[in-house]
């Protein structure tokens, strides 16, 4: 049975595959799901929904962002944004912060209450990634992760840098 997803004029072929024939993007959906599978558990854990816990670290990973770079970061609606930071704001996760140089702009940044639930749930995703992940060598995890951030860090510095300057 066929591990890929044939080439076709449609369907170019595939960036890379695996010793044991399968697709790249195949491999990183799976264990992009193992992940995500780790903060649905924490966040349900946490009385809150797996995307409030995402945006609540991406606002910890990037010391506050503006609800359209959260949007972008998480590949939503701007107009979801509005509920998500409301409903975190009410839960005193959050706070909205005006742009002393650009009134039209407002920062959301994690509050005390935000970091320390993100502390709580922080542990248990990254015990159960350890756990899923536990047959790389640190070498090999680190490697992983050297091949995402060439790939994913310059999406990152459009997204957060850019909107900074």
């Amino acid at each position: 049975m066929a591990k890929t997803i044939p080439d076709t004029a449609e369907a170019p072929p595939s960036l890379a595959v695996s010793a044991g024939g399968y697709e790249l993007g195949y491999l990183m959906l799976l264990a992009g799901r193992a992940v995500q599978s780790a903060v649905d558990e924490a966040a349900a854990e946490g009385g809150l929904p797996a995307v409030d816990l995402i945006a609540l670290y991406a606002l910890r990973v990037h010391d506050g962002l503006t609800a359209g770079m959260v949007a972008r970061l998480l590949h939503l609606q701007q107009s979801s944004i509005t509920a998500l930071a409301d409903r975190l704001e009410r839960s005193g996760l959050i706070t909205r912060e005006r742009d002393r140089e650009d009134r039209r702009r407002v920062w959301l940044r994690l509050t005390d209450e935000g970091h320390d639930l993100l502390d709580r749930c922080g542990t248990r995703i990254r015990l159960t990634v350890r756990d899923r992940f536990a047959s790389l060598t640190p070498d090999r995890a680190a490697a992983m992760a050297g091949l995402l951030s060439s790939v994913v860090e310059p999406w990152l510095t459009d997204i957060v840098a850019g909107a900074r300057r």
